[in-house]
């Protein structure tokens, strides 16, 4: 049992929580386990986090939302009481404690809230001021989004160099779009993406992708001919954020000896060193794990300057309209 007592020691943070926001297959493991009634699944939550001294086992996907209300001395993070934060990585990790979930409809991935969570020292946050565009706590949902991949700007930066050929797989998603928009962002010299459709193509130019390219991921050889050929030949560094072994196979082929990079797929890697030994290649497989800097604020910054990265994460959390760059009028 974790210790969610509201006291903090010298290295820790106390958060007081707005909302706990559930990823889709979180929500399926509490249907799973306690029924569809709402009265029986907020009995569940709260119980389960009384006994656990944190969120029940199993919510991997999900994320808890609020603000800094006090912390320790000798806590890291620079970040003052009443600061709007997002936990990154797993939220079942934390101590937490809820007073209240009864606003819950137990069908809403959104949970409204009211409780508390120990940040230890170590903590991955999300942090961001009233002043930023996207980021509000009144859109939980969307906070959530770019929560689960926050780590995604630094990591592709870390491997991306100013001239680079990129190559994004699942370019216009939420992962693919900050993989994207911080290659260009690095200086990547082309970066190119497969998409799945002509709306979906207008949404990648709109976040910086020059050479979208229509394919099948699931005809791996066709799909990395025709990305080479919008490419030049094969790409430095390959973003795989897609859910399919077949997009791992792809980026083995079109990486070469470059760099590929899981943001989605993370346990694909050893299928991606399988490829490589197949095709005679030695690729750089990375595997993205939270590391988030100074409390996401690069990822912040890359929102407030990419209109369409803003517009495509309120979509994609479901509280937005599809963003304009993808209607034809606007294309």
């Amino acid at each position: 049992r974790l210790d969610a007592h509201p006291d903090v020691w010298d290295t820790e943070a106390r958060c007081n929580l707005t909302a706990l926001v559930l990823a889709p297959e979180d929500r399926d493991v509490l249907h799973a386990r306690h029924g569809r009634d709402a009265g029986t699944l907020r009995a569940a939550l709260l119980e389960g986090a009384a006994e656990r001294g944190a969120l029940p086992r199993g919510l991997d996907g999900a994320v808890l939302v609020g603000s800094i209300a006090g912390a320790g001395r000798a806590w890291p993070h620079p970040l003052a009481p009443g600061t709007a934060v997002a936990t990154v990585g797993p939220a079942d990790a934390h101590p937490a404690w809820f007073a209240d979930v009864s606003a819950w409809d137990g069908a809403s991935l959104v949970v409204p809230c009211a409780g508390h969570a120990i940040l230890p020292a170590g903590t991955q946050l999300l942090a961001w001021t009233d002043e930023d565009p996207l980021l509000d706590a009144t859109d939980p949902a969307a906070v959530a989004e770019l929560a689960r991949y926050a780590g995604v700007p630094a990591l592709v930066a870390d491997v991306t160099h100013p001239g680079d050929v990129v190559a994004v797989l699942g370019a216009t998603g939420v992962a693919g779009a900050l993989a994207a928009v911080a290659a260009v962002d690095r200086g990547a010299a082309l970066v190119g993406g497969l998409v799945t459709s002509l709306q979906e193509a207008r949404l990648a130019r709109a976040l910086g992708v020059a050479e979208p390219v229509i394919a099948d991921v699931g005809d791996p050889a066709a799909a990395a001919e025709a990305l080479a050929g919008a490419l030049g030949g094969a790409a430095d560094v390959v973003v795989v954020a897609v859910e399919d072994p077949a997009a791992v196979t792809l980026a083995t082929l079109l990486a070469g000896d470059g760099t590929v990079l899981l943001v989605r797929g993370r346990d694909h890697g050893r299928h991606a060193a399988r490829t490589a030994a197949a095709l005679g290649t030695s690729p750089i497989v990375r595997v993205d794990r939270p590391a988030v800097r100074d409390a996401g604020a690069g990822l912040v910054a890359l929102v407030a300057h990419v209109p369409a990265l803003d517009e495509l994460v309120r979509w994609r959390a479901g509280t937005g309209p599809a963003p304009a760059a993808t209607r034809p009028e606007d294309g």
